[in-house]
């Protein structure tokens, strides 16, 4: 999938979703028509658009072949599967670009461990398109504008102090080589270097806490620690909240980019979100690419040996093309 301006798009309701929504909009001129929580409902906007066919998924990875999607999920079985799953050009995912599989296990316990606006970032400069992201703002005594674009997916945490920091140094590596030595790809590395030389466990984890409270408090009221809203609480009856436009135009503000409308007016799709360890029978369905009915969307989020390893969702789409 090559960058194509004017495009409509549904992101995540949680930070990353955000970050990512806000680099397609103000870098590609991208729509933004609706929300979905990557589990059971999607919330779009039919005076925007009419088919989902017509909109490009952010951080969800869609079943149905025509459907178009950057995520950064595990999605292919093993590498036979995977060969099939990177020929689709609807399909963007850095670990279908940098093979990472369920199957085996060491390949899983390599995956990419960051948020999809990372990999946005990269995939933007690496087509040659320049992103501008102000990182000079201090957001509070604590937090930067840098911060917030790393707390998406606890991408900070685990490049810094976890048990994870060797396999983020190397998809640290494989972004900067695959954004073609990108300037802001570069200056998230050298600011989380520059934060694991100078600073300690005990730092890392005062600033997300720091950035959980920022964003669960009043005036934004986020519903999880990594900025996300939920059915009911922010998202219902048709329209976002005054407080979830507030908390898009602060993240906007944060880092130099102009928010999109939001002035939505959506209607809710609402399907089956279904977790369970992966059975023999599901696993030779999506090798063969075909499964039970109204497959929407599915990832693995576990490795083989744990169980409610198999995230699924259930979603008949029929009546929105």
């Amino acid at each position: 999938m090559l960058p194509k301006e004017n495009q409509k798009c549904i992101i995540n309701t949680d930070l990353d979703g955000l970050f990512s929504g806000l680099l397609l909009h103000n870098f590609l001129n991208w729509e933004i028509v609706g929300f979905c929580d990557s589990k059971e409902s999607i919330w779009v906007d039919r005076n925007r658009v009419s088919k989902l066919s017509d909109c490009v998924f952010i951080d969800i990875f869609l079943f149905p072949e025509n459907l178009k999607c950057i995520d950064q999920h595990i999605v292919a079985v093993d590498t036979e599967h995977h060969e099939t799953l990177v020929e689709n050009t609807n399909k963007l995912n850095p670990n279908l670009l940098n093979e990472r599989t369920f199957l085996p296990d060491k390949s899983y316990y390599k995956k990419y461990p960051f948020g999809t606006a990372h990999f946005i970032i990269a995939w933007l400069e690496r087509n040659g398109i320049e992103v501008k992201l102000d990182f000079s703002k201090i957001v509070t005594k604590s937090i930067s504008s840098i911060d917030l674009l790393l707390r998406a997916d606890d991408a900070f945490k685990t490049s810094t102090f976890s048990n994870y920091t060797d396999n983020a140094t190397e998809w640290w590596d494989w972004l900067k080589d695959y954004s073609k030595n990108g300037e802001i790809i570069r200056e998230l590395i050298n600011y989380i270097q520059k934060f694991r030389k100078d600073k300690s466990r005990a730092d890392a984890k005062n600033k997300k806490d720091a950035i959980a409270e920022l964003l669960q408090s009043k005036p934004f009221y986020c519903d999880s620690p990594d900025g996300g809203f939920k059915e009911g609480s922010s998202l219902g009856g048709g329209f976002l909240k005054t407080n979830v436009k507030e908390y898009f135009r602060f993240i906007a503000d944060a880092v130099g980019l102009k928010c999109f409308n939001l002035d939505f007016s959506y209607s809710q799709l609402k399907g089956n979100a279904v977790r369970t360890k992966l059975n023999e029978k599901q696993l030779q369905q999506l090798r063969e690419g075909v499964s039970e009915k109204n497959l929407f969307s599915y990832a693995f989020v576990r490795s083989s040996k744990r169980s409610d390893n198999f995230s699924f969702t259930l979603l008949d789409i029929k009546d929105w093309g």
